[in-house]
C-alpha cells in the first residue's frame, strides 16, 4: 500500500485555476502547435518567472545571432517564427536589438525569418520597431537602386523588399512612390533573376497598395509587356504574367488593355497554345490573365486591329518616301575664315552619311572624320558645332551592335570630351545614361573604354559629375573586385 506522500507524488499535478493564481492566465495561440488542443498558460505577472523567461529568450536570440553553426541559427529562428506565444517578450528592446542584428546574417533564409518575426512585432512595440525597420528598408532601397545588376545581394534585397511589403505594409507605405520609381528604372535589367524578383515586388504591391499602382499603370504596363517577349527565361515570363494579372485586377481596367495594346491578345493566345512541358506554369498564368481582363467584343477588336494596320502602313510609306536627311545640318556661312568654311562643308557631308542607313558601312570612317575635324578646329572654333556633332555620335553608339565598334566610338566620344570639356555639360546626363546602357560586366573591352570615358568626364565636369557617383561607385568597385 502506498503511503500518502508517495500517492501524492505519483498523482498528476492539477492545473491551477486563474482565480487561485492571478499571476497565470490562459492565452489562445494563433494556431494549435503539433495538433494539441490543450490550453496555453503564459506567466506574465510573477516577477521571477517573467525575468527568467526574458533571460532565457535573450540567450536564445544570442544563439540565433552569434552561433557559428548555420543549422543551429536556422533551428532557433525557425522555432521563434513558428509561434506567436512569446511575442510579448520578444517585443522588449533587448530582444528586438538582437533580432535586428539577424537581418544582417550571411544566410538569406535567416534574414527572411528574422524579418518575419520583426514585422509581427510592429503592432506590439511600434515606437521601437518602426524607426529601425524603416531605416533597414531605406538601406534596401539604396542597394536596389545603385547595386550592380549581376550581384546576388541586389536579388536578395529585392526578395526582402517583397517579403516586407507582404508582412508589414504599413511600415513602408510612405516610401511606395520611391520604390515604384526604382522598380520601373531597373525592370529592363539584363539579369533575368533580378527582373523576375522585381516583378514579384510589383505583384506584392498590387496586393496591398492599390492606389499607388493605379497612378503608375500607364508606365508599368508597357515595361511588363516588354518582358513577356523575352523567351530566354520561362521563370521571368511566369512572374511577368502574374504581375500583369495582379496590376490589371487591382486597377479594375478590364478589356481596356486589349484596346491600348492590340498585340496583347495574339501574344496571349500564342503562349497559351504552346506545347512545351516546361511552359505549363506560364500557360497557367496566361489563363489567369485572360480571365482577369475579360471578354472583348470581336467587332470592336477588329476595328482596333484595322486602325493599327493603317497606322503601320502610313509609317512605312513615310519611311520609304522620306529622304531621312540630316536633322543637324550646319548652316554654311561664306563670310568666315577658310578653315571654318571648309570644316562646315565637310561636317555636313559626314553627317549626311551618318543619317543615311544605306551607308552604315561608312559610318565608322565618317565619325572618325568628324572627330578629327573638331580636334583640328580647336576649342574656340568648335564650340558652335557641338549641337550638330554630339547627337549623331551618341546615336551611332546606341545603334552599334558589335563590341569592337562600340569600343571605337566610345573612344571617339572620349576624345571629344577631352577637347570640349565644360561646353558639353548640357549632354552630361545623356552621356551617363549611355554609359548605364552599355555597362555590361561580361564585356571587358567595353568596360575598359567606359572607365576611361568616365575618368575624362570626371576631370571635365567636376562638380556636375558628383551627382552620378552613387550609381557609378558600386560598379567600379565590382570591376576592381573582378579584376583582382
Amino acid at each position: 500500500v502506498a503511503t500518502p506522500s508517495v500517492a501524492a507524488a505519483s498523482a498528476p499535478a492539477a492545473i491551477p485555476s486563474p482565480e487561485s493564481t492571478p499571476w497565470i492566465f490562459p492565452i489562445d495561440p494563433p494556431e494549435p502547435l503539433l495538433g494539441s488542443d490543450d490550453e496555453y498558460l503564459v506567466l506574465v505577472n510573477a516577477p521571477y518567472h517573467r525575468d527568467s523567461l526574458n533571460s532565457v529568450l535573450q540567450q536564445v536570440i544570442e544563439v540565433a545571432v552569434m552561433d557559428p553553426e548555420v543549422s543551429i541559427r536556422f533551428a532557433t529562428l525557425h522555432a521563434l517564427t513558428s509561434t506567436a506565444l512569446l511575442d510579448p517578450f520578444l517585443a522588449q528592446d533587448e530582444c528586438l536589438h538582437s533580432l535586428f542584428c539577424c537581418l544582417h546574417d550571411e544566410q538569406y533564409v535567416h534574414r527572411e525569418m528574422a524579418l518575419s518575426i520583426i514585422a509581427r512585432l510592429v503592432t506590439r512595440n511600434p515606437s521601437v520597431t518602426l524607426p529601425r525597420l524603416r531605416r533597414e528598408f531605406l538601406q534596401m532601397l539604396t542597394i536596389l537602386e545603385h547595386g550592380v545588376e549581376s550581384s546576388r545581394s541586389v536579388d536578395e534585397c529585392a526578395q526582402m523588399v517583397s517579403h516586407l511589403i507582404v508582412t508589414a505594409p504599413t511600415a513602408i507605405e510612405s516610401y511606395v512612390p520611391h520604390l515604384l520609381k526604382i522598380i520601373l528604372s531597373r525592370l529592363d535589367s539584363s539579369s533575368p533573376t533580378l527582373t523576375a524578383t522585381l516583378l514579384q515586388v510589383l505583384t506584392s504591391l498590387a496586393d496591398v497598395n492599390v492606389s499607388e499602382l493605379q497612378e503608375s499603370q500607364d508606365k508599368m504596363l508597357p515595361l511588363v509587356l516588354d518582358t513577356l517577349h523575352d523567351q530566354s527565361s520561362s521563370f521571368k515570363r511566369q512572374k511577368a504574367f502574374r504581375a500583369l494579372a495582379r496590376i490589371i485586377f487591382s486597377g479594375g481596367n478590364v478589356v481596356k488593355p486589349y484596346e491600348q495594346y492590340p498585340n496583347l491578345m495574339p501574344m496571349l493566345l500564342k503562349t497559351l497554345h504552346g506545347s512545351s512541358k516546361e511552359d505549363l506554369g506560364v500557360r497557367t498564368e496566361v489563363m489567369k490573365v485572360i480571365g482577369v481582363i475579360g471578354a472583348l467584343d470581336p467587332v470592336k477588336y477588329k476595328k482596333v486591329l484595322l486602325k493599327q494596320q493603317q497606322l503601320r502602313d502610313s509609317e512605312n510609306a513615310a519611311r520609304k518616301g522620306g529622304s531621312g536627311g540630316n536633322p543637324f545640318k550646319v548652316e554654311v556661312k561664306f563670310n568666315v575664315q577658310p578653315d571654318e568654311f571648309y570644316s562646315t562643308v565637310s561636317l555636313n557631308a559626314m553627317l549626311d552619311i551618318i543619317y543615311d542607313d544605306t551607308l552604315k558601312v561608312h559610318h565608322k570612317h565618317a565619325m572618325t572624320c568628324i572627330v578629327a575635324t573638331i580636334k583640328a578646329l580647336g576649342l574656340a572654333k568648335a564650340v558652335h558645332f557641338i549641337p550638330h556633332v554630339l547627337p549623331p555620335l551618341l546615336k551611332s553608339i546606341r545603334g552599334a551592335t558589335e563590341p569592337t565598334l562600340v569600343i571605337y566610338l566610345v573612344q571617339k566620344l572620349k576624345d571629344l570630351v577631352a577637347v570640349l570639356k565644360q561646353h558639353l555639360r548640357v549632354y552630361l546626363t545623356e552621356m551617363m545614361e549611355l554609359v548605364r546602357q552599355l555597362w555590361n560586366p561580361h564585356e571587358a573591352g567595353v568596360i575598359a573604354q567606359l572607365v576611361s570615358l568616365v575618368e575624362v568626364m570626371r576631370v571635365a565636369f567636376n562638380e556636375e559629375f558628383k551627382a552620378f557617383l552613387p550609381w557609378l561607385v558600386p560598379r567600379l568597385v565590382a570591376v576592381a573586385h573582378d579584376e583582382r
